[in-house]
């Protein structure tokens, strides 16, 4: 393991993110590196870097705390600081009537929009129709439905 470590350390003291990632897109487009394997691979770190992310936080942070606050701490070519993120604010102890009311208006209409494109997707084509409040005979059409293609990967050595 240690010996993995050491390589990590070299390619992040050596080489920058945009360059490794090039010779790696350059290998994929030569032949010397099959796509497959090479998105297993990707998938497999991800989940190892997710993992590790996680309990890393507040080891990092703890580490960070030793410094001078708001200091930046360089390694690998890189620089980290502690910083806020993710403000939130929960605004249900307002007590505001006007924003209660428009909270429950924007969840009518969320209603309304959901049940109104539900039956879109119900046509077929088009279909002639006549609005109700104005008398205007209108087509509506179905809506345009896309996708993009692209891959699953699930790991059987969680």
């Amino acid at each position: 393991m240690n010996n993995d470590l050491t390589t990590f350390d070299d390619i992040a003291n050596n080489i920058s993110v945009s360059e490794y990632s090039n010779t790696i897109i350059d290998k994929l487009n030569n032949g010397e590196i099959d796509a497959v394997s090479l998105a297993i691979k990707i998938k497999y770190f991800e989940e190892i870097f997710d993992n590790l992310k996680n309990d890393l936080r507040d080891a990092v942070i703890t580490e960070l705390n030793k410094y001078n606050k708001n200091e930046i701490v360089s390694k690998f070519n890189a620089e980290i600081k502690i910083k806020e993120a993710g403000v939130k604010y929960d605004f249900s102890n307002c007590n505001d009537s006007e924003l209660n009311t428009i909270n429950a208006e924007i969840d009518r209409l969320t209603v309304l929009r959901k049940d109104r494109e539900k039956f879109l997707k119900t046509i077929n084509g088009s279909i002639t129709t006549v609005d109700e409040k104005t008398g205007e005979v209108i087509t509506l059409f179905c809506p345009i439905k896309s996708s993009s293609t692209t891959y699953m990967i699930n790991l059987k050595n969680k």
